[in-house]
């Protein structure tokens, strides 16, 4: 079986994530195009949020179309490290936005916790001005040998504060959106809040996949990043089917609570009939026994 070398393989996942930008790019335009019609805060906090979600795959993208292979060279190094800081605070940028979309919309924090808020969007602006103006990222190449695969991975050095920053926003998020949910009785709105705690949810799996799994070969090279792309790429259409809710994405909603209305009523019936037909059977075996006697 022929391995594909570092070139062949960067390129097929900078292709892929190319493709996802380009189809996220389109739902960020429609969600655009909602905030220039209404007006709301909240659509631009989630317009603001997914726009750091692409740029930060648009700069990975850039990464593997223009890997280094065996030779990485000085001004290669130094391009990365610009790349890297500006992929760190996209994802900081999301992070930091999608907090104040839903705390804009699912729920209002107050004393302690409106304290914390206010400590955890000073966290992050103060993060984002560290990555960018100071010495704050590192490249390294890890070359992985059975394979001849150059794993960049640009550093940053603060360390752990990007996965503890950003993972929580996500899966809190999740946490309050579905939360949020139990309290609607309008059954579209219900779905809504569900599919935007998705796609809280799919952001979430990210993190999880790209720190938690690292790459030792070319399969999990290529699959780590892959899935991470996917992750991104549900994270974003579920925002915008949950928020937006296109006509067709309403129509489905109304047509599966329509077939589920008609289950229930099905059943019902059917016991309605299984109640009657016990009655009606005990009846007649008891004027059956009757006429024997």
């Amino acid at each position: 079986m022929k391995i594909m070398d570092v070139t062949t393989i960067s390129f097929y996942i900078a292709l892929f994530k190319s493709g996802m930008v380009i189809i996220s790019f389109f739902f960020l335009m429609l969600i655009l195009q909602r905030f220039i019609a209404r007006k709301k805060k909240e659509i631009l906090y989630l317009f603001i949020s997914i726009l750091g979600l692409i740029g930060s795959m648009i700069i990975e993208s850039l990464f593997f179309f223009d890997n280094p292979g065996d030779s990485p060279s000085l001004t290669l190094v130094e391009t990365y490290t610009i790349w890297a800081k500006i992929l760190f605070s996209c994802l900081f940028i999301a992070a930091i936005f999608s907090i104040l979309f839903i705390v804009k919309v699912f729920f209002l924090p107050k004393g302690n916790g409106l304290l914390l808020f206010y400590v955890y969007i000073l966290i992050g602006v103060c993060a984002i001005i560290y990555i960018l103006f100071f010495n704050s990222v590192e490249i390294i190449f890890v070359y992985l040998d059975d394979y001849n695969i150059a794993d960049y991975r640009p550093i940053l050095m603060i360390g752990i504060l990007l996965p503890v920053y950003i993972f929580p926003v996500f899966l809190i998020g999740t946490i309050k959106v579905f939360k949020s949910s139990r309290r609607i009785e309008d059954p579209l709105y219900k779905q809504g809040y569900r599919t935007i705690g998705m796609g809280q949810l799919w952001i979430a799996l990210i993190f999880i996949l790209r720190f938690l799994f690292p790459a030792t070969n070319a399969y999990t090279y290529a699959f780590k990043h892959i899935m991470a792309t996917i992750f991104e790429f549900l994270g974003i259409l579920y925002y915008y089917l949950g928020w937006i809710m296109p006509d067709w994405y309403k129509r489905r909603i109304n047509q599966n609570l329509l077939k589920k209305t008609q289950k229930e009523k099905l059943r019902r019936q059917k016991m309605i009939q299984h109640k009657q037909i016990i009655p009606q059977k005990s009846s007649e075996k008891l004027d059956q026994f009757t006429k024997q006697i």
